[in-house]
């Protein structure tokens, strides 16, 4: 099976930094989506 991944994320008009993030593996073996924790301490690293 072929497997074509794209993303795109906006942070919006009220945040200054965006931390949300979408990875998918090279060989296709999984896909990650994690939502930031909307300008709370440590949501960078969310």
């Amino acid at each position: 099976m072929r497997l074509s991944v794209c993303s795109k994320t906006d942070k919006g008009l009220q945040r200054h930094r965006n931390e949300d993030v979408g990875i998918a593996s090279a060989d296709g073996h999984y896909c990650l989506v994690a939502d930031g924790m909307g300008g709370q301490a440590g949501g960078e690293l969310a």
